[in-house]
């Protein structure tokens, strides 16, 4: 059996530390944290984050007793996103 996702204890990769490092804002790093917390653990670097990856990450954040997993997943989607469209260096792909 996996070991349930622990957002809070999971380390980062030296890819995802470099990507996390170039959002500013304290409260969108937060949601892009968590989400290469969550990716960093399974072995997908940043440039390999897809709707698949959101989807395991989902079903990571409802398995764990994160409150509010809906809006949370949501906000990380967000988070992404608003990274694609704002950093330049950073990987291109949307999540829906």
């Amino acid at each position: 059996m996996a070991r349930p996702f622990k957002p809070a204890f999971s380390h980062l990769t030296p890819a995802w530390s470099a990507q996390c490092d170039k959002v500013a804002n304290k409260h969108t790093r937060s949601f892009v944290r968590t989400l290469a917390s969550f990716c960093s653990c399974k072995g997908i670097e940043p440039e390999y984050v897809d709707e698949a990856a959101l989807k395991a990450f989902e079903g990571a954040i409802r398995a764990s007793s994160k409150k509010r997993p809906t809006q949370f997943i949501r906000d990380a989607r967000r988070a992404w996103n608003w990274a694609v469209e704002h950093i330049p260096s950073w990987p291109q792909t949307k999540l829906e």
